[in-house]
This record gives structure tokens, C-alpha cells and sequence, in this order.
């Protein structure tokens, strides 16, 4: 998740909190019982800490909360492991890569790409298969998708479980 993306979230909700942190420290603060928990339930909240989870503080509503979350979505570019939601190829010649200036060659032979420098323009020797739907990215893939400024992941926030201080609900 970029900084940008999630500052924009944090705008739209300035009279609330974001807590981001490592699960199984939050959910030692949270509580692993009900004799160690911070407050009533509040151990439930750490069982649902799996994955890219941020804690959310606000006095809205949940119902508030999730209209807002729902409509809050923004691009980003993709980072290792992500699933390719559209399938890339890049054609072989001088056009797929001709926005790049001669310099840059040597770095895109380094992260997978087959080419070669012809009279100062980067040629694509092959067809490339960049990315593939519904199958994972590479890293260097994803590295290469950045320089061509695609973006292919997209930031979507999901309530998973909600307390309001006295009630638990897992969604």
C-alpha cells in the first residue's frame, strides 16, 4: 500500500484513527483471553488479525464505515506474488520499449527482458509474456510493469469484524 493512497483514506476520516503495526503485537495488547483482554471481547478482534490488517478507530457508525470503505478504491502498482488480473504481452520490436532512452537497456536486459541496443533504440528481440491473468507476479515482472507505469493492483479496504466497546461481531 502506498502512502499516498492511504493519506487520501486518512483525509476523508480526520476524526479517526488508523493503527497499523505487527498482528501478533497488537494482538498481544488486544489479549489472548477473556482474563487477559484489554477490554470485554477484545482478544476476538486479535484471532482476526491475519494478513495486511490496520485497526480502526472512529465514533461513526458501522454502517458509516462501510459506505465509506466501499466507496474508497485506488490503483497501485503491483508488488511481488500479486495475481496478474489481465494478461500483458509485450511485442517484439522497437515500439514496446521505445519510450525508454538507450541507458536504460542494460537494466531491462537485467530484470528478464530480452533486448538489445540497435543504433541508440531498445529492440525487444521476442515477444514477452509480462504478465499472465490470474497467474502471480514476479518480482522483476512487477518491477517492469512499474517502468511502464501500469498499474495493476488496486487498494480496497474490508471490514472483517467490528466492536463498538461492548459488542464483538465478525463479519
Amino acid at each position: 500500500m502506498s502512502t499516498n493512497n492511504f493519506k487520501s483514506l486518512r483525509e476523508a476520516l480526520p476524526d479517526s484513527k488508523f493503527l497499523m503495526g505487527k498482528n501478533k503485537v497488537i494482538g498481544v495488547a488486544l489479549g489472548h483471553d477473556e482474563e487477559t483482554s484489554y477490554r470485554p471481547h477484545t482478544y476476538r478482534i486479535a484471532a482476526d488479525l491475519k494478513g495486511h490488517c490496520t485497526l480502526f478507530f472512529t465514533n461513526r457508525t458501522r454502517e458509516e464505515c462501510e459506505e465509506i470503505f466501499d466507496k474508497f478504491e485506488e490503483q497501485e502498482f503491483a508488488t511481488g506474488g500479486a495475481i496478474a488480473p489481465e494478461t500483458i504481452v509485450l511485442e517484439k520490436g522497437f515500439n514496446a520499449l521505445k519510450q525508454f532512452s538507450h541507458s536504460m537497456e542494460p537494466h531491462l536486459r537485467q530484470l528478464g527482458l530480452p533486448t538489445r541496443l540497435v543504433n541508440s533504440q531498445i529492440e525487444l528481440l521476442s515477444d514477452y509474456l509480462l504478465a499472465e491473468e490470474g497467474k502471480p507476479l514476479t518480482v522483476e515482472k512487477c518491477k517492469i510493469l512499474k517502468l511502464l507505469e501500469k498499474k495493476m493492483s488496486r487498494l480496497k479496504f474490508q471490514i472483517k469484524s467490528f466492536y463498538d466497546g461492548k459488542n464483538y461481531k465478525r463479519f
